[in-house]
């Protein structure tokens, strides 16, 4: 073997303020308080500074509150307990991939979520491998003296234990939010046919029946 020198620089020590501290090292902590509304300003304080932010209100329906509120004693009921996201309304769209014009609503409420059955009726319809809706429910309902269908589409595969003549109760389990056929995430697409037919917008329909 060679024998090699090491430059000075390589084996001196370096100067005490220049080593890592044994000594404790003390923390700063920032603290931030949650606000109940979304439009209200966050603010918070370090070494004397402000910062404020402002949270912009967004587009109607957007969050996840204010979408809807589920009445647990209403015979006609949201697929949800609670207000979900609503990605796609009903109606025509502009979209790479899926039908001009949609037959329903896209609600968000994350992958597994229990579907509820919006009221009490009896199952006419049940699909599964399709490349449309994927896994899906059709529950045929008498509302206000006529028939009313309702879609519960893209669920997860096997979830859901009913089929076709299955009579439930609004309330009851449907399936899992999935994303099956032809979906590019999980969610679970609604729709309500009046005369179990024809598509109409559900949220609207949803509203005037409910009132939240």
């Amino acid at each position: 073997m060679g024998t090699y020198l090491l430059p000075a620089y390589a084996t001196s020590e370096l100067p005490t303020s220049a080593r890592v501290s044994d000594q404790p090292v003390q923390l700063q902590s920032l603290r931030v308080s949650g606000t109940s509304t979304m439009d209200a300003d966050a603010s918070a304080n370090r070494d004397g500074f402000t910062v404020t932010k402002t949270v912009p209100a967004g587009a109607p329906y957007s969050r996840t509150d204010d979408t809807f509120t589920n009445n647990p004693n209403s015979p006609i009921q949201w697929p949800f307990l609670v207000g979900a996201p609503i990605s796609s309304w009903f109606g025509y769209r502009d979209c790479d991939g899926c039908p001009t014009f949609h037959k329903g609503i896209d609600i968000n409420p994350g992958l597994g979520t229990p579907i509820q059955a919006i009221a009490d009726g009896v199952v006419t319809e049940v699909g599964a491998g399709g490349w449309d809706y994927g896994t899906y429910v059709i529950i045929t309902h008498q509302i206000d003296g006529q028939v009313i269908g309702s879609r519960y589409a893209h669920m997860i595969e096997g979830s859901s234990p009913l089929v076709v003549g299955d009579v439930v109760k609004v309330g009851a389990f449907v399936g899992q939010v999935g994303s099956t056929g032809n979906s590019t995430g999980a969610h679970l697409h609604l729709e309500i046919l009046l005369d179990g037919v024809t598509p109409t917008d559900p949220y609207a329909w949803m509203k005037a029946k409910i009132g939240s």
